[in-house]
């Protein structure tokens, strides 16, 4: 009898539990997301207009089934506000010169696709979190009419949906119980080590590819925060500031970028350029030698000097910061960067600060670099630059600078000149090795995107009005 009993209860157990498990399950993922395609205030700020002129067409089938092999995306997405901004349409462009040259606005990298529009975008903005609510939309994601209710709630676009739509069940093949796991045990998005959760993972290889090139957008190449932690060099750095979006004026400065191993006068050529074209120019070898000696006492400061005592490059996060400080004093339309950037992180992050207009490159022989370098000698109160040396070789036709009124002394300011330690041979030749490890690069970056342009001054600053005037050629197109 009492076996009996035991039996029932067990039955009775094992029909209630899973029926409570469900019930808790169908509670958190049926909860709806907060319902913005109605909050017209919110569209309208951030959208203008629900759809773009050219709005992009639903898949006609799933891609996962038909697209073994996704291509690699190129070029970038990009938007084109009619004159009163109360429509747009989108482009694809093959750099980014080429749309801030005919005045659209970047949106993401990558070919334009279904999730491209703004009305989409602003989804993206509006959830640092998309991955939660997504999976809530998903838990019936068999009944696609429910999915599609449920990703509307949220904003998206009808297209934008259905590719969220074919990852969801495409993804829930091979990650299904990585994921209900992780769901279960409340796991971060990210590891302690900085990695993703198995589930994300798992979303990563096996969907990644086929959701980056349909949806055009992703938070990492629209440059977009979430709370998935990323690593930096993976975003693309954008301002989305069209519409009703938040008007970032670092975003509007356009930049002008010299770019030179050290002895190829592009100090000399920047402030020139400064004074003819009427623009600031922000020279940042010359601002961390000045932290050095002036009793400056900030952060940056502190750890400029600490690192440039123990005779190590300041960090790129470090040297960004600086930049950007300098850049939110001034309200000027364009300003000269010189010594900025020098790595492809700092480069990739210049993106946030604004667009780069032109990048100059100066370059020239390294055998004269070193003559050249040898003969310079610095003015340690203004930072006014001389040379002793005298270059007439290999094409070189490089007579020195020298103070016009004493050879030993600053015309501009009486003091007396120096030859700084890193203008001595041996270290001549380590900066210049570190040039080319470091900065190279960066080069090969602005190449790509189709914005650098060489001079090779022979003459050196004898050829300052020719290159002057192509430079206003290039900034003025």
């Amino acid at each position: 009898m009492a076996s009996d009993w035991l039996r029932i209860a067990l039955l009775i157990a094992g029909i209630a539990l899973p029926l409570c498990a469900a019930y808790f399950l169908l509670v958190s993922f049926m909860a709806s997301p907060t319902d913005y395609s109605t909050d017209t205030d919110y569209t309208t700020r951030l959208c203008g207009i629900s759809q773009p002129l050219n709005a992009p067409r639903p898949l006609a089938q799933n891609p996962y089934d038909s697209d073994p092999a996704p291509r690699n995306q190129t070029g970038y997405c990009a938007v084109e506000l009619n004159k009163h901004g109360l429509s747009y349409a989108l482009h694809n462009v093959s750099t980014e010169y080429e749309a801030l040259s005919r005045g659209w606005k970047l949106t993401h990298k990558g070919e334009c696709g279904v999730c491209s529009t703004l009305r989409d975008l602003a989804v993206y903005l509006r959830h640092r979190d998309l991955t939660t609510p997504v999976r809530r939309c998903g838990i019936f994601s068999w009944i696609k009419a429910y999915f599609m209710q449920c990703m509307d709630n949220l904003g998206f676009t009808p297209a934008c949906a259905d590719i969220w739509y074919y990852n969801t069940r495409h993804t829930a093949k091979s990650c299904f119980l990585v994921c209900l796991l992780a769901w279960a045990t409340n796991e971060p998005f990210n590891k302690k080590d900085g990695s993703l959760n198995d589930c994300l993972q798992c979303d990563e290889e096996k969907s990644g590819p086929w959701f980056k090139l349909y949806a055009g957008r992703t938070r990492r190449n629209s440059g977009i925060r979430s709370e998935i932690d990323r690593n930096r060099t993976d975003i693309y750095g954008i301002a989305h500031n069209y519409f009703g979006f938040p008007e970032n004026k670092l975003n509007q400065r356009q930049i002008l970028v010299l770019l030179g191993a050290p002895g190829t006068g592009k100090g000399s050529f920047g402030k020139r350029f400064s004074q003819d074209l009427g623009m600031p120019i922000f020279s940042v070898g010359e601002h961390l030698r000045s932290m050095m000696t002036e009793n400056v006492s900030s952060p940056a400061a502190k750890r400029v000097r600490k690192e440039m005592n123990e005779g190590r490059l300041v960090d790129d996060d470090t040297v960004v910061q600086i930049v950007r400080e300098r850049l939110e004093k001034d309200d000027g339309a364009m300003i000269i960067l010189d010594g900025f950037p020098r790595t492809r992180v700092q480069a990739e992050r210049l993106r946030e600060l604004g667009n780069v207009k032109a990048v100059i490159y100066f370059f020239e022989k390294e055998e004269i670099l070193i003559e050249k370098l040898a003969g310079r000698r610095e003015c340690p109160a203004c930072h006014e630059t001389y040379n002793v040396a005298t270059v007439h070789k290999q094409g070189y036709e490089l007579p020195p600078l020298l103070p016009k009124k004493d050879a030993t002394r600053c015309d501009k300011c009486g003091t007396k000149l120096v030859h700084r330690v890193d203008d001595q041979p041996a270290a001549i030749a380590e900066r210049l090795r570190t040039y080319r490890e470091q900065t190279s690069p960066v080069e090969d970056f602005y190449r790509a995107e189709d914005v650098l342009h060489s001079f090779e001054p022979k003459r050196g600053i004898a050829e300052y009005p020719s290159i002057r005037d192509a430079v206003h050629k290039i900034i003025a197109a």
